[in-house]
């Protein structure tokens, strides 16, 4: 999974790539790369994609890379979980 998108963030917008680095059925990370970073993100959506639990929210950590701004890290976190569920509805419109 590779996509690009866009971050919101201080009336700035930030274009990131992002990359599914890894997948299993307790945990997924992605890279989200900037201009000069690289950020890694895990996230538990597999686990409540597996016990049915579509419609909860889930929890992303950021466990690699800093920021110089303090709220960044929720709006980057909140932009995530946006594309990756907009590539999901994309790529089942796809199989369709």
């Amino acid at each position: 999974m590779e996509f690009m998108m866009r971050i919101h963030w201080n009336g700035r917008i930030f274009r990131v790539k992002v990359r599914r680095v890894s997948h299993n059925r307790s945990k997924e990370c992605f890279d989200v790369m900037g201009n000069n970073k690289t950020i890694m993100v895990e996230s538990n959506r597999p686990v409540l994609l597996l016990r049915g639990l579509d419609k909860w929210e889930p929890t992303y950590r950021i466990f690699s890379g800093k920021f110089n701004s303090p709220g960044f890290d929720q709006a980057l976190i909140k932009a995530l979980h946006e594309g990756v569920m907009r590539y999901e509805e994309s790529m089942k419109k796809d199989q369709r």
